[in-house]
Formats: structure tokens, sequence, C-alpha cells
């Protein structure tokens, strides 16, 4: 009699094991499947899939100057790196990955008065100024760009660092500060330029208002 109750209860231990197996490998799976279906959720919701790629968050300001810190900004506003900077800044605070800033081999004037009339002739003698910039972008996967509207369009080096670097089969986003014309038609041109490419719908802000902006970023960003 004593026998056969222990075998009962032997036989019992082990069914309970078996199922609480079970569970575990079903709750384990279950976690697995919430999270494939998260990442999938998140690549959808923001049309970039960001999961195990190289960001990098590249930006030209008239106050990214060679020597010197800027104490003030072409684009207005900002916190001493121009409004395009902290804009820059802003996506960086919020998905991280590199950032880096195009730096002119000749210094443009902070008075932005001068700096569109600059702008207007490099633009009219359609040139391609210089630039250092310590990063490839060729390296990365999704590069954002940013730049201010100077003469209704992207500045002129702008067009150099798209001639430089080969970004095939890369995903550009384009964010932009501007004065009053918006991206001034500037996603466009960049698809014309790096066809490619797959560029992004960009973000433009208005430069005087950048302070008060980071929240636009925020919501920005994901929905790319």
């Amino acid at each position: 009699m004593g026998r056969k109750i222990a075998v009962m209860l032997v036989m019992i231990v082990a069914l309970l094991l078996s199922v609480s197996c079970d569970k575990n490998d079903n709750s384990n799976n279950q976690i697995h499947e919430t999270s494939k279906k998260s990442n999938e959720k998140i690549s959808a919701n923001t049309g970039v899939d960001y999961i195990n790629k190289k960001i990098l968050i590249v930006y030209y300001s008239a106050a990214n100057l060679k020597d010197v810190d800027a104490v003030s900004s072409a684009t207005a506003a900002g916190d001493g790196d121009g409004a395009t900077g902290t804009f820059a800044k802003y996506i960086h605070d919020r998905i991280g990955g590199d950032i880096d800033r195009i730096v002119p081999d000749m210094d443009y004037p902070l008075d932005y008065d001068h700096v569109l009339e600059r702008a207007k002739k490099e633009k009219n003698a359609r040139e391609y100024p210089g630039f250092s910039l310590k990063t490839n972008p060729e390296d990365y996967d999704i590069i954002f760009v940013g730049y201010p509207i100077w003469s209704y369009d992207m500045p002129r080096v702008i067009y150099t660092f798209f001639a430089r670097y080969d970004f095939k089969g890369k995903t550009i986003i384009p964010f932009n500060t501007y004065g009053s014309s918006l991206d001034g038609g500037t996603y466009d041109k960049i698809r014309e330029l790096e066809p490619d490419a797959d560029v992004v719908d960009g973000l433009a802000i208005e430069g005087k208002s950048i302070d008060s902006s980071k929240k636009y970023v925020e919501q920005w960003v994901p929905e790319l």
C-alpha cells in the first residue's frame, strides 16, 4: 500500500513539473513574440528602421566657426551653436547616435544680413565651399542633415556635402531652420541630388522659436 502511494506521489510531482515547464515555455514565447511585435510596431510607426542601425546627426550653421566658439547665432536664438545646432542637439538627445558639425573652410559673418549677402553671391556663382568634418557619413546607415535656409535654399556648403560623399542605399533625414520660407523645397532638391538614397520628409522650425521647440522635435522623431 505504501509503495503504491509513493508511486502516485512521484507521478503527481512529475505532472506538476511538466505543467510548470509548459507554462514557462509559453511565457517565454509570449515575451519573445511581444518584443518582436513591439519592434515591428516601432519600425512601422516611424517609417524608418532604427534597430541595429548606425545613426549620424550632422549639421551646418554659420555659428560653426573654425577657431572660436560662437557667442551668437546667424539664425537667431539658440545656445551659442546657432538655431540649427540646437535643433541637432534636440534630435541627439532623443535618439542618440553620433553628432558632428560641418565647419566651413572660411568662416561666415555672424550678422544675419551679411550672411544672406554672402549666401546670395555663392548661390549665384554656384560655388562649392570647402568644409571639414570629423566623421565619415558613409560609415552610417541613417544620416540626419541639418541646415538653415538662406536665400530660399540650402547653404552652398550643403551642396558640397552631398557632392563629396556617396549616400547610395543610405537613409537621409533633413531638418532645417528658417526665417520665412519653411524648407524652401530643399527636401525635394536633396532627392534630386541623392537619387539612390532614401530621403525622408524632414522638419522645418522657425529659427527664432528654436529655444521653445524641443517638444515638437521629440514628437517628430518617432513619427518619421
